[in-house]
């Protein structure tokens, strides 16, 4: 994974948007730049991704789509 671009689709939660930075970027093309150690109590799986624009977050692996 690491490396590889998919497209990031933050999922709309409602209002108001408390992540704003996140929704922002939605639809967006990310790099995944590293994988954070997996929490005991979950199996969701956390990135560190790279926008195009040069802005990082951490995502669910959910949120990260294949590119065609």
């Amino acid at each position: 994974m690491i490396g590889k671009q998919f497209l990031f689709e933050y999922p709309n939660y409602g209002t108001p948007d408390s992540h704003p930075d996140y929704t922002a970027r939605s639809g967006q093309t990310v790099t995944v730049l590293e994988e954070f150690p997996q929490v005991e109590e979950t199996d969701t799986r956390m990135f560190l991704v790279e926008a195009e624009d040069g802005w990082k977050g951490q995502v669910h692996e959910s949120e990260l789509k294949e590119t065609s």
